[in-house]
């Protein structure tokens, strides 16, 4: 439950020092005079988020603090699932500034707004004027079912949501391949001719420098011819052997005097059997030159082939050669892709039918908790005076038949909710959207908030005006159904209606005083001859009468 709430420099508060206490505290004042206010600082508090408009005018910053006192339970399971810092207390600072650097403080640890939001969730529940306008949208039912008992619906959405996203997953593989498909087809011909063209011509990677070399080999024949004549001429001429003959004679008797000379005659030994090798060469080549016409002819020809090929799809030779590769896997992968389809499409179908079996789970899950909130519903709606009242949960469930129809498939599910209602006796059920007055959707949305609290276990449930819009002897049943809520929890309530502020076991007054020349809210508890003004001030038109004083010391006398 709340303890306490600091505020300061918030909107039209400048200080604020509050207690709160267990049981049902009821706000008055009158209209603007700040009670909403306290609401919304409170929500910052559960997490919402904040505005520079909510610092208080003239001022750099603005700071609430709660805290929060938990039963044992709560406070294990914050302390262990949330990183709470242990503490007796749950102390929530939220510091809003004027340069955006605002922060949030959990037990003193600096938190995030989703933290704080996933913790107060499991505490604390504002109920807004916005929250019964929530009745008049039918696109909120299903989060409103949802959130009444979310652990028996948590194993089948996590289960339906975890599969769905898989199904995304293939579907969008198997969308990937179909176009990757519909690429290669359109273009397969023009990469096979490629294909077989390249395999037809069979060349190598170095072959047109080869070619090359052979060409001008058989360009300049002549030359060639008279280079190799000149060569054995000078071998035969006999002056270079005789001469190279008497240089190893010559260094051989050099080695026979020292030691240190034989290397000399190693060296020239060598050479002289190398050069006589290389002589043999030459005379082979020379004799081996012939020059063929029609060999040139095949040689420019192939040579004028490889390098339109070349120039045609802008590669060299060992470039090709490895196009060749890629247009032979590339072709293969295109041969391959309907196989690949065919297992991707067999996965397809049986992720669907799996979402779909989960999808199912999930709406039979949520129509069985409808139903048994149907009951809780009618009851409560009938202790506030609507005894007649028949409510129901009407499902629309839209199953995809096909996965090309998988985006029928929402996050929450295949449900579409609408909330049917007959307040009068022979009445079909219609809308409660079209057909509930005001009073009516206040009583539905406090009978949805009673058994809420119940079913969530909060510490702590604030109602903004839920008595809006009733009166008279239905005023009388709301009180004792807020009044009975805080038997459950720790009830905050503003309110307009005597009948409710009486009911409350504390009694909270806001109201606006111009001190310094600046307008500043003020909150203070009431004792009971204050309390007994307040009332005197709501039963009456002008200024409270010695009757309206009566009444609303009866009021008081009554609960």
């Amino acid at each position: 439950m709340l303890k306490r709430l600091k505020i300061g420099n918030f909107a039209i508060i400048d200080k604020l020092d509050l207690n709160f206490y267990e049981g049902m505290t009821v706000i008055t004042g009158e209209t603007g005079a700040g009670k909403s206010i306290l609401i919304d600082a409170i929500s910052l508090l559960s997490g919402e988020r904040a505005s520079q408009d909510m610092i208080r005018f003239q001022e750099e910053r603005a700071f609430i603090e709660g805290v929060f006192e938990l039963d044992d339970k709560r406070r294990r399971k914050l302390f262990t699932e949330f990183g709470v810092t242990a503490n007796p207390e749950l102390v929530i600072e939220r510091e809003l500034a004027v340069n955006n650097k605002n922060s949030v403080k959990i037990n003193g640890e600096n938190k995030t707004l989703g933290d704080l939001k996933n913790i107060m969730r499991l505490i604390l529940d504002i109920h807004s004027q916005f929250d019964t306008q929530r009745l008049l949208n039918p696109d909120s039912y299903l989060e409103l079912l949802d959130n009444f008992q979310p652990e028996r619906l948590e194993r089948f959405l996590n289960s339906y949501q975890t599969r769905l996203a898989k199904l995304k997953q293939t579907e969008s593989e198997y969308e990937r391949l179909k176009r990757q498909k519909e690429a290669l087809e359109s273009k397969r011909d023009s990469l096979s001719a490629e294909l077989t063209e390249l395999r037809q011509l069979a060349f190598t990677p170095d072959e047109l420098e080869r070619l090359q070399d052979e060409a001008d080999k058989l360009n300049n024949f002549d030359r060639v011819y008279e280079q190799f004549q000149l060569a054995i001429e000078t071998i035969d001429g006999g002056a270079l052997e005789t001469n190279l003959y008497q240089l190893h004679k010559t260094l051989e008797r050099l080695s026979g005097y020292s030691g240190e000379y034989k290397y000399l005659s190693d060296k020239i030994t060598d050479h002289y059997y190398e050069l006589e090798d290389l002589f043999r060469e030459i005379r082979d080549k020379a004799q081996d030159l012939n020059f063929d016409p029609e060999e040139l002819e095949r040689l420019n020809g192939r040579i004028y082939l490889l390098q339109r090929t070349i120039e045609k799809y802008g590669k060299n030779l060992p470039e090709l050669c490895q196009y060749i590769d890629s247009l032979e896997q590339l072709l293969a992968d295109a041969n391959g892709i309907d196989f690949n389809l065919q297992g991707q499409k067999k996965q397809l179908d049986e992720e669907f039918s799996q979402v779909v079996i989960d999808a199912k789970q999930l709406s039979q899950a949520r129509q069985a908790l409808a139903a048994s909130i149907t009951l809780e519903l009618t009851t409560r709606l009938h202790e506030l005076g609507l005894q007649s009242t028949k409510i129901e949960f009407k499902f629309s469930s839209a199953v995809p038949e096909t996965p090309e129809a998988i985006s029928g498939f929402k996050d929450d599910g295949i449900d579409a909710v609408d909330i049917l209602i007959s307040t009068n006796v022979g009445e079909p059920l219609k809308p409660l959207a079209k057909t509930a007055s005001g009073g009516e959707m206040s009583r539905v949305m406090l009978a949805f908030k009673s058994i809420f609290v119940g079913s969530r276990q909060l510490e702590t449930m604030i109602f903004d005006e839920i008595d809006t819009g009733i009166s008279g002897k239905v005023a009388r049943q709301i009180a004792l159904s807020i009044k009975e809520i805080a038997k459950k929890c720790q009830v905050l309530s503003i309110t307009h209606i005597p009948q409710v502020a009486a009911s409350g076991d504390h009694h909270l007054s806001v109201r606006k005083v111009v001190e310094g020349g600046r307008t500043i809210a003020k909150a203070k508890y009431l004792d009971f001859s204050e309390r007994v003004n307040d009332l005197a001030m709501m039963l009456s038109i002008g200024s409270p009468t010695p009757s309206t004083i009566d009444a609303a010391k009866e009021l008081l006398l009554e609960t």
